[in-house]
């Protein structure tokens, strides 16, 4: 995809971009690909250095957006441990980082922008946000159900609230449902029981034990595979941390017994 597009002019750029958008390709859902090409089209060059940095910037917002997010919802040090979770988060086993950073990581930052949204009052946005994350990156969607519990109101008017935020949901996830019938995705054509309910259901129960493991796991793994290379990296993101944490955290976990 890349070398493709890094070969291209403005001309041939924006023809392939509105083939992509107008058709909605691929699989009903074009920004997926188009994050890519625009990417691909910004940072071309005689190296991918150019793509590296924009990935990395892609995953630098995502993470200051869930920082601001922990913090509107709790304390300054629940929301730096909270980050530094996210940052450190293992069980995304993506190899790819420019497909991980190009195409996943604007579905994620649709979904923050789309809870922070909600936060302020802006539901309008929250429901754009999830259509934006539906062309981009659909596993992410249900996950905005969640947004009525974040402004931890818990009274009569959250039933309420909840039950209408997940018709909306339902009638958006329905309408894409439709648009990708009709573009010809086969995983709409040929909708089972298994891959509509089952799956899903599967993804949500194993998805939290699985992500809890991976982060007791992966210091095993890594201790068993130790480099020189790996020792270097870890002192420094080691006292990277420690400095972080002296400045930002001067009272210690003072939030534990909060």
């Amino acid at each position: 995809v890349y070398p493709k597009v890094m070969g291209m002019n403005g001309g041939e750029y924006l023809d392939l971009l509105t083939k992509h958008l107008v058709m909605l390709h691929p699989h009903g859902r074009p920004l997926s690909n188009s994050f890519s090409y625009t990417f691909g089209f910004l940072g071309k060059g005689d190296t991918f250095i150019d793509l590296y940095l924009i990935g990395y910037f892609v995953v630098l917002v995502n993470v200051f957006l869930f920082y601001w997010l922990m913090r509107r919802l709790s304390n300054q040090s629940f929301a730096l441990i909270g980050g530094i979770a996210f940052v450190l988060f293992s069980a995304d086993t993506t190899q790819a980082f420019l497909t991980h950073s190009h195409q996943i990581h604007p579905s994620l930052l649709f979904l923050l922008l789309g809870f922070h949204s909600y936060l302020s009052g802006k539901r309008g946005l929250t429901y754009l946000c999830g259509v934006l994350i539906l062309l981009t990156y659909e596993t992410l969607f249900f996950m905005l159900l969640i947004a009525p519990l974040l402004k931890m109101r818990w009274d009569k008017k959250l039933r309420k609230e909840l039950l209408t935020h997940a018709v909306l949901i339902v009638l958006i996830i329905g309408g894409m449902y439709v648009i990708r019938s009709f573009v010809g995705d086969f995983r709409s054509v040929e909708p089972t029981f298994s891959n509509l309910i089952v799956t899903p259901l599967l993804h949500m129960i194993e998805g939290p034990a699985v992500a809890m493991g991976t982060y007791f796991y992966r210091p095993v793994l890594a201790v068993m595979n130790f480099t020189s290379e790996m020792i270097v990296a870890i002192l420094v993101a080691f006292l990277m941390l420690y400095s972080v944490l002296i400045h930002f955290v001067p009272e210690g976990w003072k939030w534990v017994s909060d």
